[in-house]
């Protein structure tokens, strides 16, 4: 089976550079899910912002999308894909790429919420015009690959798409990557993985204070793709900036790590970064926001604390909820080893890789029949 993924609108990377260079949550995605589709044995080419990166790499053939377009055209053109799978950007189904099926999948925020934008006026504009423009789009796909429930079922709300289109998947993680996770926790570390603009402020000014309040010890280490250089600046007590490191330093630190603090202010869609937490045995205590009851399992492989993120109350349980778990070792490693366990067998990128190819080929039987 040949298939194509059309990413124009993600984050520039090159293939190998990966190991070395972090990436956001939508093009580690990316980067992964041809690898694994392409160990299964398909022909896989993806078509982003790689640069001179563009080549071969891990059996995946890599060309930039606007730098190599003539090239990738002519190839399509003579050879077209069984599926193109457009990533992220809804006009990019409208790219003329010679394809069997049609998938778009859906990897990140939608655009709305129930508290964005901001103003009543503009979020109830906002969903108009994609349930007004939403039939238009589905017309021009097969499938909608969408990653949680909570994700599908806003898809189907906003874009009036059958559910009969609608596809759930999820993200996932290599294994391998995680087989190598320290033994010993620091009991009082603590850790945060995401983007800033999902909570970290909440969790610097409100909860982490109170964290600190029972436990003078603590310590917070924030990870991030992005910039935190105004986190940095702050030299707050107890919180550790490193910023951006490479995905085996990433893992080495998750290991270390007692729990991940995600007190999450966004409508999630699914967190990768809380499923490489636990499938680094270390639980996450989070917000009931979007798709984060799906993704950790209260009481099993982590704490999820239910109510507005605004609130003080909120920053009181959540503080609450990291102490409970702190005070009570047995608990915690039990969390630890659900939670690993779960992430290492549920979110496998071979897996979900099987799963896409399974659905594909169906597709492809239902289109050869009409």
């Amino acid at each position: 089976m040949r298939v194509a993924f059309y990413a124009s609108d993600a984050m520039p990377f090159a293939p190998a550079a990966v190991s070395t260079t972090p990436l956001g949550g939508v093009e580690l995605a990316l980067f992964s899910m041809a690898r694994a589709l392409a160990a299964l044995g398909h022909e896989v080419l993806v078509l982003n912002r790689c640069g001179g990166g563009a080549g071969e790499h891990q059996a995946v053939r890599y060309m930039d999308v606007e730098a190599d377009r003539a090239r990738w055209q002519a190839t399509l053109r003579e050879r077209p894909a069984d599926a193109l799978v457009v990533v992220r950007r809804f006009m990019d189904v409208n790219a003329p790429v010679p394809c069997r099926v049609k998938i778009y999948w859906a990897v990140d925020f939608l655009g709305v919420s129930h508290d964005f934008p901001a103003s009543p006026v503009s979020r109830a504009l906002a969903v108009k015009w994609r349930q007004w423009t939403g039939p238009l789009f589905t017309r021009r796909v097969d499938l909608v690959f969408v990653i949680s429930r909570y994700m599908g079922d806003l898809f189907a709300y906003l874009f009036r798409t059958p559910q009969s289109r609608i596809v759930v998947t999820r993200h996932g993680i290599d294994p391998s990557e995680f087989a190598p996770v320290a033994v010993d926790k620091e009991p009082l570390r603590f850790i945060h993985t995401s983007v800033p603009d999902r909570g970290l402020d909440v969790l610097l000014s409100a909860i982490f204070p109170r964290v600190r309040a029972q436990f003078p010890e603590a310590t917070l280490h924030l990870f991030s793709y992005r910039p935190l250089d105004r986190y940095r600046e702050m030299n707050l007590p107890g919180v550790v900036v490193h910023g951006s490191v490479p995905r085996a330093d990433l893992v080495r630190e998750l290991g270390r790590s007692t729990l991940m603090l995600y007190p999450n202010t966004a409508e999630e869609m699914f967190c990768i970064a809380a499923v490489e937490a636990q499938a680094a045995g270390t639980p996450v205590v989070t917000s009931d926001r979007g798709a984060l009851p799906e993704v950790v399992v209260h009481g099993e492989t982590g704490v999820i604390v239910p109510g507005p993120t605004a609130d003080p109350a909120f920053a009181d349980r959540f503080a609450a909820a990291v102490g409970a778990l702190v005070r009570d070792p047995p608990r915690l490693a039990a969390l630890a080893a659900r939670a690993r366990e779960r992430a290492l067998t549920r979110y496998r990128w071979d897996t979900v890789a099987r799963e896409w190819s399974a659905i594909i080929g169906d597709a492809l039987r239902v289109r050869s029949h009409r």
